[in-house]
């Protein structure tokens, strides 16, 4: 932190007053803030033992001051830029690059975030005091049901097919099959639930590349041929329309309005997969955390927009707008 010299008045984080560390004043007093005694905000004074400010290396070539070597003096107290508490080193992630930048693994434990980035987001993920990368463990008295790593790449999306991309993959990892985002997207359109002329659209071109090629080709093989034969706006048009799940036959599946802490553990322990409705959006659960006390704390799951896989923070508020378990058909 800067704080205001007699200490009276709130001050600034030193991530916030980072890129402008003299001539900051109090808003209340209008004296200039400084760093309090006992604390390493930055680099230390020029030429002081055990750094490398006393060298000729101000910054890493993109206008940031290096990290100083006292950095993991456990003599030395730093601040936390997120709760502004302050600890010595061996509590602390600190960044490679930015002196400013450190985070106490008390927070980084709290965020259930599975890595623990730089803000400056330049750099990369923080790193403790023997240099390790910061990564996120399970509580201890946590238990952790389904995987915490899927069992294979996630699909992505192309336009508003997250749920397609959704559905692909959540039965790629329940039920085995190797279903693409495309192929999803064509069972959802091939459906009757899907009544848009978008649809009606899709499925005349559809049709008309599949006479072309003659014989039983398969959907990827129609869709090639869609693209140069006239379909390529109709197939386009499928790829930004919005769409619903649906599924291969051989694929069970549970439909639930709202899902509640005992269907997602129950799902987990079975190895299924969860599809989840958020707003506008599908993501994939595919493992969960369940605290002491049994509930559900943390999932892991993928985001087919970003193709990010990763624990999150879990609220059974979050399954209100529908949730499908894919891989049974019973709980």
């Amino acid at each position: 932190m800067l704080l205001c010299p007699d200490q009276e008045h709130g001050g600034l984080c030193g991530f916030c007053g980072s890129e402008e560390r003299e001539g900051i004043e109090c808003p209340w007093c209008e004296q200039h803030l400084v760093v309090p005694d006992g604390f390493a905000l930055g680099l230390p004074p020029a030429g002081v033992p055990g750094t490398d400010t006393d060298a000729d290396t101000d910054t890493d070539g993109g206008g940031h001051a290096p990290l100083p070597a006292a950095r993991n003096d456990p003599a030395v107290t730093h601040a936390c830029t997120w709760c502004f508490e302050t600890f010595d080193s061996p509590q602390l992630l600190r960044c490679p690059v930015h002196a400013d930048v450190a985070v106490c693994k008390g927070c980084f434990t709290e965020s259930r975030l599975a890595q623990a980035e730089c803000p400056y987001a330049d750099c990369g993920v923080l790193l403790d005091d023997e240099g390790a990368m910061a990564r996120r463990a399970t509580p201890a008295g946590h238990l952790v049901l389904g995987r915490t790593t899927p069992p294979s790449d996630g699909r992505v999306q192309r336009g508003h097919q997250c749920y397609a991309a959704a559905t692909a993959t959540a039965c790629n990892w329940a039920a085995g099959t190797a279903l693409t985002t495309d192929d999803a997207m064509h069972l959802f359109l091939m459906s009757d639930k899907a009544t848009t002329t978008v649809a009606t659209g899709y499925r005349a071109a559809y049709e008309a590349a599949r006479r072309k090629i003659g014989g039983d080709p398969d959907g990827a093989r129609v869709r090639k041929v869609m693209e140069r034969a006239g379909g390529l706006g109709a197939l386009n048009a499928a790829v930004n329309a919005l769409g619903e799940p649906e599924f291969p036959v051989e694929v069970p599946w549970l439909y639930r309005p709202a899902l509640t802490d005992g269907d997602l553990k129950k799902a987990m322990e079975a190895q299924c997969t969860v599809m989840v409705a958020g707003s506008m959006h599908w993501t994939v659960v595919y493992g969960c955390e369940v605290d002491p006390d049994g509930h559900v704390t943390v999932v892991y799951e993928f985001d087919p927009q970003t193709g990010r896989h990763s624990p999150a923070a879990w609220d059974a508020a979050d399954a209100r707008q529908g949730c499908y378990i894919v891989g049974t058909d019973s709980l």
